[in-house]
């Protein structure tokens, strides 16, 4: 059996890890607010019926939870600054892409776009110059959920941990 003051250390740490509150959790379960909130504070009037209860509706939700690292596409094609015109759309027929993260000196600095590319007439031209703003960059941990409300104003999201580009997750990789 855990002790009382460490399931309520963990109860909250994972409600909180998947995103909801206790009015959320109470629904789901249950149980009143009042009751998670007594478990989750380590009050001495919750009976242990009551906290397994909460325990597993948790367990279900953190199952169901996917985060950024679960969905992405781990290994980027990345265009760079210096690529011809041509050369980058050879990159996005070949892959099916509409579009490429742009990268220089190892850092991510924009994006190539194929609508853009297809009104430039020289092929020979670098994308340097059509190159559009950064995408959003998110943790590996981040909820799915969020990155659902990101790409609806952005195409895709760059994946980053401590300056390492994890991956790539673009709307089509969430519908």
């Amino acid at each position: 059996m855990i002790p009382a003051e460490e399931l309520s250390k963990a109860l909250k740490k994972k409600r909180l890890k998947i995103g909801k509150n206790q009015k959320d959790i109470s629904i789901l379960c249950d149980l009143s607010t009042t009751q998670i909130s007594r478990i989750e504070n380590n009050q001495t009037n919750y009976s242990h019926k009551n906290a397994y209860q909460l325990w597993e509706t948790l367990k279900e939700l953190e199952e169901d939870y996917e985060t950024a690292e679960d969905v992405m596409i781990e290994n980027i094609v990345w265009a760079s600054p210096k690529d011809t015109v041509l050369e980058v759309k050879k990159v996005m027929r070949e892959n099916d892409y509409s579009q490429l993260p742009v990268k220089k000196d190892g850092e991510h600095i924009g994006r190539i776009d194929s609508k853009i590319l297809m009104g430039v007439r020289n092929p020979d031209k670098e994308v340097q110059e059509y190159i559009g703003p950064k995408y959003s960059e998110v943790n590996p941990q981040t909820p799915v959920e969020s990155i659902r409300e990101l790409v609806k104003e952005d195409a895709a999201v760059i994946v980053i941990e401590e300056g390492d580009y994890k991956g790539l997750i673009t709307r089509s990789d969430i519908i």
